[in-house]
């Protein structure tokens, strides 16, 4: 005979948790396969979508963690890292008080908070040019 406490009961919560997810995954293999045809690099914002707590932790719990991680100072931290699938990079902005701001989703080869803007690199240029007159 089964007890009550054996029987698995799936809430209204839980249920709508896995379709968000679902939905967050469709997404997910939709823009993997427009990098892979266009190149094109996308985002999903995952603070915008209805996603409880639970849904939260199964997505980050379905994705894991891959082994290429980075940390930037902005206003605040800014943690990436590639997730157990090549090209998915969940990316966390915080404020200087460590308060999460943005956390999202990037497909692509590199998130684009890693890489250098050309106005950053022009002025690399010319204090590079500086420093070397300067010794």
């Amino acid at each position: 005979m089964t007890r009550l406490e054996d029987i698995p009961v799936a809430t209204e919560a839980d249920l709508s948790a896995g379709k968000m997810v679902e939905a967050v995954i469709q997404e997910l293999r939709q823009l993997l396969d427009a990098w892979l045809l266009q190149g094109e690099q996308g985002v999903i914002d995952i603070k915008s979508l209805p996603l409880s707590e639970s849904g939260y932790q199964r997505l980050k719990q379905l994705l894991g963690r891959g082994e290429v991680s980075a940390k930037a100072v902005l206003a605040g931290d800014t943690e990436v890292y590639e997730t157990g699938f090549s090209g998915v990079w969940w990316v966390t902005h915080k404020n200087a008080d460590d308060r999460v701001l943005a956390e999202q989703l990037e497909i692509g080869r590199i998130p684009a908070v890693l890489c250098a803007h050309e106005e950053d690199i022009k002025i690399a240029r010319e204090r590079l040019e500086v420093a070397r007159t300067d010794s």
